[in-house]
């Protein structure tokens, strides 16, 4: 007490210095092992489970949180991984593989590349059958049809042999299209000679049958033969033929074609046909 007050040794300090340092070093390590945010954390391992992240299990060993679930719940591999089984692999989405098709028969059709195109049609075709019934994707059946018909080693026999015996209604309706749309050319007439087998016809639809009937048939009875089915079934293709059946025959007195001029059955089919909606 020599008046100037009491000195800690410098030691003293440095000790209380290193605990202090000491607990906000424990402190801050207790806070980064434990979740700040546990919501968050468990979303995230939510979305690890659905994208099928693996895990460690206690041995170490690589263990699949989704295939660990399918097991839970007696799901097999398959049912965890529907695409093929393989959570490595990559996912392939429910008509994925079908528009990829349909993208490769358009980019192949405008390279020329007409046996990549035919080939890519066959695949589709087989992949998913109503995938041809797209406006767009006929379309390019319709130009692949008669593309194809410049090669030489096959390629006419599988593009029609397509049309008329696997692509169901829309393959013959295609080649109706191609006789009524394209006439003289090669795609015309190897379409029209498919649909004069009666076996191949009749694969087609109700609607397109009665047209093409109603085209094929030769007088006027024989046309007017066809009326009831024409207004059961008929579509725009027969009402179009109905109509040129109606036309004035004033200047045509000798075409044998023109013979139902004002014909009340020809006009209460037309009716029908417009009674259905049909335009």
């Amino acid at each position: 007490m020599n008046g100037r007050g009491v000195d800690h040794p410098p030691i003293v300090g440095l000790v209380w210095g290193g605990i202090g340092v000491m607990f906000v070093t424990v402190v801050a390590l207790v806070v980064m092992r434990s979740p700040v945010f546990p919501a968050l954390e468990r979303a995230a391992r939510v979305a690890a489970l659905e994208e099928g992240a693996t895990d460690r299990d206690d041995d170490g060993g690589a263990k699949s949180h989704a295939a660990s679930s399918a097991g839970a719940t007696g799901g097999s591999k398959a049912d965890a991984f529907p695409f093929g089984g393989d959570k490595s692999a990559p996912i392939v989405l429910p008509g994925q593989a079908t528009r990829d098709l349909q993208n490769q028969i358009s980019q192949k059709l405008r390279k020329n590349d007409l046996k990549g195109a035919l080939d890519a049609l066959e695949q589709l075709v087989d992949a998913d059958k109503d995938a041809i019934k797209d406006s767009n994707v006929r379309a390019t059946i319709v130009e692949l049809s008669q593309r194809v018909t410049l090669l030489t080693h096959g390629e006419p026999e599988r593009m029609f042999g397509l049309l008329a015996k696997k692509m169901g209604t829309t393959g013959i309706d295609i080649l109706y299209q191609l006789v009524t749309t394209k006439g003289g050319s090669r795609a015309a007439k190897l379409a029209e000679q498919l649909l004069l087998e009666d076996e191949i016809l009749e694969r087609g639809s109700d609607a397109m049958q009665v047209a093409w009937k109603l085209r094929r048939a030769k007088g006027c009875p024989e046309k007017k033969a066809l009326f009831d089915d024409a207004a059961k079934y008929g579509d725009s293709r027969t009402l179009g033929q109905l109509f040129l059946l109606n036309r004035s025959c004033s200047r045509r007195r000798r075409d044998p074609s023109c013979c139902l001029e004002k014909d009340k059955e020809l006009d209460a089919t037309i009716d029908a046909l417009k009674a259905r909606g049909i335009q």
